[in-house]
């Protein structure tokens, strides 16, 4: 090896040295800011918020078609999306299942 590249060798790990010593963790400053974005309104819940959520509620469905016995996996894709159905039965959000359904895919 050339006394060079020997050289910048050594210069790179100083540098890297220099760097990791420098980020030795965060300064009082950053703390700071840490707490402003923990404390800001706009993203914390308050509690009403957390009142007024509705539980989620899901529609069993079944292919249009399925025959009884038969099992598998099979998937839907439309426009919006890609559906699984496990031995033709699934479970998805009502406004999923009424597009299915308007789609012609589930009973």
């Amino acid at each position: 090896m050339s006394k060079a590249k020997a050289g910048s060798d050594n210069e790179i790990k100083n540098q890297v040295l220099t760097d990791e010593e420098n980020s030795s963790g965060p300064t009082g400053s950053n703390d700071a800011a840490i707490d402003s974005v923990n404390n800001d309104p706009h993203t914390t819940p308050t509690s009403s918020e957390e009142e007024a959520k509705e539980p989620l509620s899901l529609e069993s469905v079944t292919l249009l078609g399925w025959e009884e016995g038969r099992e598998g996996l099979h998937s839907v894709h439309i426009g919006v999306g890609i559906y699984s159905f496990k031995n033709g039965k699934a479970e998805f959000f009502p406004e999923t299942a009424e597009l299915l359904r308007a789609s012609g895919y589930i009973e």
